[in-house]
Formats: structure tokens, sequence, C-alpha cells
């Protein structure tokens, strides 16, 4: 990798321009770079500077609901109903996911104690991977993972963003310790906005808002462009009474990513079966790539 002359980068930025005028002159290479030297020689670390950018990219209900003309008291808010399935895992499942769950929290600690995102994060990986593990890399999960950049995207990161083929089907978000719930729910709707124009499916795709005690899911259905609300479930926040509770929504995860993966399957059989009508391919040969 060539080593960045940084010195005489920084003296290339424009600064009649204004400093962050000048700033956005450079690539974004450059800008990066020049950012992380800013940051060495002041002494932030890694953490505040992760910290303070999020919360200068946190979404406001306000903003949001002006744009596409929604409601500004959230209590106001109608949303279509679309109910996705729930299915009962086994059994065995649930007790290996709540076994991990309980070493999870001897680790982070209860619920009602965490001060820091980072630790509430890790608490719902202990469900999220065991589900996403069951389709045997066919999906896949990107935790803490940056938004691909869109005309709607936040800049910020969600919790869990499960693909398939390239296309997202499902995110959890977690509203910020300090920020208000209805901030959350516009940054959900912005990302389930961004996943849509990226993967240019038309499939609808599906978003979970918790805070670990309520959890909420939406979807957004791009075709009527259209955002519709599934159900609540609220769990008890202590490990003891909150096994029972999960299960509920292990069952509720399971069915939202299980029904986004069938709808995927069938929108992609459907595109090979035109592209091989087009390209005159025999059925026969059709049935064998789709069976092998």
């Amino acid at each position: 990798m060539e080593a960045i002359d940084i010195e005489s980068l920084v003296e290339s930025v424009p600064l009649d321009k204004g400093l962050v005028d000048g700033l956005q002159q450079l690539d974004r290479h450059d800008l990066t770079a020049v950012l992380a030297h800013v940051a060495n020689v002041a002494n932030i670390s890694t953490v505040a500077f992760k910290k303070t950018r999020i919360d200068l990219c946190v979404a406001k209900w306000s903003d949001f609901a002006e744009q596409f003309g929604l409601p500004q008291n959230v209590l106001k808010l109608e949303l279509e109903p679309f109910t996705t399935p729930r299915y009962r895992l086994p059994p065995s499942l649930h007790e290996a996911m709540f076994e991990n769950a309980w070493r999870w929290q001897d680790v982070y600690r209860e619920n009602v104690d965490h001060t820091r995102e980072e630790v509430r994060v890790r608490i719902l990986d202990p469900y999220i991977v065991p589900i996403v593990a069951l389709f045997q890399g066919r999906i896949i999960d990107k935790p803490e993972q940056p938004t691909m950049e869109t005309r709607y995207s936040t800049g910020g990161e969600v919790e869990h963003e499960i693909f398939i083929i390239g296309d997202a089907l499902f995110f959890v978000i977690e509203p910020k310790l300090d920020k208000p719930d209805v901030n959350a729910l516009a940054q959900m709707f912005l990302e389930l906005l961004s996943a849509a124009e990226i993967n240019k499916s038309g499939l609808r795709i599906y978003g979970l808002l918790t805070d670990l005690i309520q959890f909420k899911f939406y979807s957004y259905d791009p075709t009527p462009n259209q955002f519709c609300f599934d159900e609540t479930i609220i769990i008890n926040n202590r490990r003891t009474d909150a096994y029972s509770d999960m299960m509920d929504v292990s069952n509720k995860i399971f069915g939202v990513v299980l029904s986004a993966y069938m709808k995927s399957l069938r929108a992609n059989i459907t595109m090979s079966q035109k592209r091989a009508k087009h390209n005159k391919v025999s059925p026969s040969a059709l049935y064998r790539v789709r069976t092998y």
C-alpha cells in the first residue's frame, strides 16, 4: 500500500473556500486520511469519533415526516397492517439460544444495567445468529455495518442487516440511549427506502425496531411505496422471565426472515424462467439447473 504524504495532503486543502467546503474538495480516500490525521493529532479516540459521528447522522422524525407527508405526532401515524406468519422453532433450539443468551448476560450484564450501546447490540446475537445459521449460508448477517449510500441513507449503522444474493431483506435497529424513539423510527424507514433503492427487485423489505424490551416489526413494499406495521412484542427485562418471552420474539424473527427468503427465491425462479424463455433454454435444462 502506497504511503500517504499527509503533510502535503493537509496543505492542499483549499481553506479559502471555508473548512467544510475545502475538505469536500478532496476525494473520499484523501478526506478520510486527513480526518484520521486530525483525530490522531488531537488524541481523539476511535470510540469517541465513532460515537460523535453516529450522533451527528441521527435521523429526525420531524424532518422525515415533513418530507414524506406524515404526521408530526407519531401517535397519529396510521400504517397499513401487514403480518408475517409466526412459526414455531423446535424447543431444543430455543433452549440452546437461551443458554447462550444467559452466558452473554453473565458477561454483558442485565438489559436494564446497560449504559453503552455496544453492549446492548450484542445481547441479540445469541438469537439472531442461530436463526440465520438455519439457512446454511444462503442468507448472511452483517452486524454493525454502515449502510450503503443512497439519497435516503442516514450515514449511520444498523445493528443487523440480513442479505440474500446481494439484496437486503431485514434490518434490526436499536434506538440510541439518549435519543427519542421516534427518531429511530425515522432511521428505520429511511434504511428501508435506501435498501429498496439498492435492491431494485421490488421485494418487500422488513425491519425490527427494538430497545430489547419492545420489539416492533415493520415492513416497506416498494411497489405501492407503502410502509406497513406488523406487530409489537413486549418482553420482561430480567433474564429469568425473558426466556418464554424471547421464544415469541425468536419465532417471529424466524418467520420474517423465512418469508423474505421464500419471496426472494420465488422472484429469482420467475426471473430465471423469463430468461430461459427469452434465450430458448429447454424446460428440462432449466429444471436441472434449479435442482442441482
